[in-house]
């Protein structure tokens, strides 16, 4: 099996694997999968979500555009004077309706710098 479906798997059982975690971490799922597997595994994460905390640290657009979902999104900011801030979006339904008139998905919208920038 390829290194994607391997870590694909892997993935998978932490997220279906036994019952009584409450709290799922996941580093950079789209590293070495192919972009429509990553599209299922997203749609197995908003799934999950409702048995357990899932937190994903992502580079990638593309997996936000699956996930599409402002109010799950939080933006990690790193400056020398402050140190490293976590910021969920004040106002996620404005993001929403944004993203329904521009045509973006959240991806896209956050690479323009307009969700968390």
């Amino acid at each position: 099996a390829s290194s994607g479906t391997l870590r694909m798997l892997a993935l998978m059982t932490a997220i279906y694997g036994e019952a009584g975690g409450n709290l799922i971490g996941i580093e950079e799922p789209e590293n070495y999968v192919h972009p429509r597997a990553l599209g299922a595994f997203a749609a197995h994460l908003l799934e999950a979500r409702s048995r357990a905390q899932i937190l994903i640290t992502t580079h990638s657009p593309l997996l936000l555009n699956y996930v599409d979902d402002p109010a799950v999104i939080c933006i990690v900011h790193h400056t020398d004077d402050i140190g490293t801030k976590v910021v969920r979006e004040a106002d996620p339904q404005a993001i929403r309706q944004a993203l329904d008139a521009s045509g973006f998905g959240l991806g896209e919208f956050h690479e323009t710098k307009g969700f968390g920038g």
